[in-house]
């Protein structure tokens, strides 16, 4: 049994705080809006009192009960922060609804905040069968109103099933972070899902809700509807054949896309730059610099030696390193110009200006502010930072070898385009 999004739930039960060894018999009504839930709790008269000497500031309340559709509750580690005249409590992990079963997992369903494609996809990934379909209270104004809240809202529910004999929630865990973090790229929204209901095959079924992180607003649609289904079918296998260090990479990259949809445009140039930063010293070894720069770079360090006779005249070494530190861009651009190439993007195609970046980076790093030259012409610096988001995209597509269509949005409008037409 799947409750809406936006739920009143009332029923009884005992609440209780461990702490203060205090238990009251309460109705109460679970109410959830979205992302947020909470529970208001009725006291009796007598109870009133002895419960306030106890209430605000406790998070070890806890929560057993009966829903009036019949369904037990529990609630753990529940924050009271309203004993007078009301009494509210915020749950501060989780809140389960149903009865846990044992034995063999029949499906598990994720209704998925951010997942706004339009109709339904029904496939197998690997060892299990995965159908997504559009969630209960979805409509045309979901999108919107998830833009109204700055946060992602449910749209579809993601179903697993056929699931291979023996199988955990935390691997099913596994398997739904996989494709939300594809699916967070292929619609260009954080998609997560903040409660799950796990049905068992022995008949038992239990809806757990717990606020998850990864539902931020993103740069829009990267693969089109009709493409969704070779998306997942081909990165799924792809993604699962990564190490955790790559996957976890990946999934900080995508929030730092995100993250560069939102706030100041300096900072949203700043999170580009940081993100394809990460990508090349995680892919690929530090270059060696040219004979050139080398040749310069030993010429400078022999003159700071003798400079530097006696060694008191910079005894922590601080000004030699200041001169390893000035050839970092140099080395650091050859990496990210490696990394386009190995992964067959081109950077002309894209329009993307690898030191218009870095200056970007580093004027807000170290003054907090754009370079005049970008900050003179807010429209140039959207042009480099929607390259330098696609940029981003691009790698992560190329990295799980998608070579089909995607969406271009650089112009203002979004053109369906193939893979190949960014190919180095």
């Amino acid at each position: 049994m799947l409750s809406n999004t936006i739920s009143r739930l009332g029923g009884t039960g005992s609440l209780e705080s461990g702490g203060a060894q205090q238990a009251f018999a309460v109705r109460f009504t679970l109410q959830r809006l979205h992302w947020h839930f909470e529970i208001e709790v009725e006291l009796s008269p007598r109870d009133e009192q002895a419960f306030g000497i106890h209430a605000l500031g406790n998070r070890s309340w806890s929560l057993r009960g009966t829903l009036e559709d019949g369904r037990h509750i529990l609630a753990n580690d529940l924050l009271c922060t309203s004993a007078s005249p009301d009494v509210l409590l915020l749950p501060l992990k989780s809140v389960e609804l149903g009865v846990h079963g044992s034995g063999p997992i029949r499906s598990v369903t994720y209704p998925l905040a951010g997942m706004y494609y339009g109709g339904g996809y029904r496939g197998v990934l690997d060892d299990f069968e995965l159908a997504i379909h559009d969630a209960e209270l979805w409509d045309e104004y979901t999108r919107q109103d998830s833009r109204a809240y700055g946060r992602s809202l449910e749209a579809k529910a993601l179903i697993l099933s056929a699931l291979p004999k023996g199988i955990s929630e935390l691997q099913c865990f596994e398997k739904l972070y996989a494709i939300t973090r594809l699916l967070t790229l292929a619609s260009g929204e954080g998609v997560t899902a903040h409660r799950r209901i796990v049905a068992w095959e022995s008949g038992e079924e239990a809806e757990i809700w717990r606020v998850a992180k990864g539902d931020e607003p993103g740069p829009g649609m990267l693969i089109p509807e009709g493409c969704l289904e070779g998306f997942l079918a081909q990165s799924y296998k792809e993604w699962r054949s990564w190490s955790t260090d790559d996957q976890a990479l990946v999934t900080r990259v995508l929030s730092y896309l995100n993250m560069s949809t939102v706030g100041h445009l300096d900072v949203r140039l700043f999170h580009v730059m940081q993100a394809l930063e990460s990508l090349a010293n995680a892919w690929l070894e530090t270059p060696a610099l040219s004979d050139k720069l080398q040749s310069l770079r030993q010429c400078l360090l022999d003159a700071y030696r003798d400079w530097r006779d006696p060694p008191t005249k910079d005894p922590d070494g601080f000004w030699g390193s200041r001169i390893s530190s000035i050839f970092d861009w140099a080395r650091l651009r050859q990496q990210l110009e490696e990394l386009f190439t190995s992964l067959y993007v081109d950077l002309d195609e894209i329009g993307l200006d690898l030191g218009v970046l870095k200056k970007a980076r580093d004027g807000v790093g170290h003054s907090g502010i754009l370079p005049e030259e970008l900050g003179e012409n807010p429209t140039d610096a959207l042009r480099h930072l929607q390259a330098g988001q696609l940029a981003l995209q691009l790698l992560l597509l190329s990295k799980l070898r998608y070579s089909g269509r995607l969406c271009d949005r650089r112009l203002g409008w979004v053109r369906i385009v193939d893979r190949s037409q960014f190919s180095s």
